[in-house]
């Protein structure tokens, strides 16, 4: 398995470290450490076809500084080889704090068991394109917690905020990782 071992081994503190990325690449993504602090979530764009391939990962991150608490993001962008890693935090950028309360307003999907209940109507098409969400801070509404992965195609309520998101970051990124 293709991995993004060199970056998720943090090795690229103040150079973007190339290696190679595709779609298998998700649980090292979800699972990369920023110093001591594990990641609280992940969300990852995978996209094209062929050498047209594309991916952008970004794995967030709670750390703790002078008692507050900071979120920390690490993306992860690929096409056609290696991939390269940069960093934020909601210090610098205010727009990672803003892309994840618009994050806890996302719509989730329901279940729909087949046979069972209302059908739905026929969903669209797939595309291709993947947006993959996982959280392992999500809460039921009587506040117990939860784990949460969801998969989405293009003009998914995912899709659609994954694209904001990736757009709101735009400037943010750097090359140097913050310290934890």
């Amino acid at each position: 398995m293709r991995t993004l071992m060199a970056v998720l081994a943090g090795l690229s503190a103040a150079l973007a470290t190339p290696v190679f990325a595709a779609d298998d690449d998700w649980p090292e993504i979800k699972s990369a450490p920023f110093g001591a602090v594990r990641p609280w979530g992940a969300f990852a764009h995978y996209g094209g076809r062929g050498e047209a391939a594309y991916t952008r990962a970004v794995t967030l991150y709670a750390d703790s500084r002078g008692g507050k608490t900071v979120l920390v993001a690490r993306r992860v962008r690929a096409q056609g080889g290696p991939a390269y890693a940069d960093w934020t935090d909601a210090e610098a950028c205010p727009q990672l704090a803003d892309a994840a309360r618009r994050l806890e307003r996302l719509a989730m999907p329901g279940l729909d068991v087949p046979g069972v209940g209302t059908e739905p109507p026929p969903a669209p098409a797939a595309d291709g394109d993947s947006y993959l969400l996982w959280a392992d801070q999500a809460r039921w509404r009587g506040g117990r917690t939860a784990s949460l992965e969801v998969r989405g195609s293009d003009g998914s309520p995912l899709a659609s905020w994954m694209q904001d998101a990736f757009a709101r970051l735009d400037g943010c990124w750097r090359l140097e990782r913050p310290r934890p």
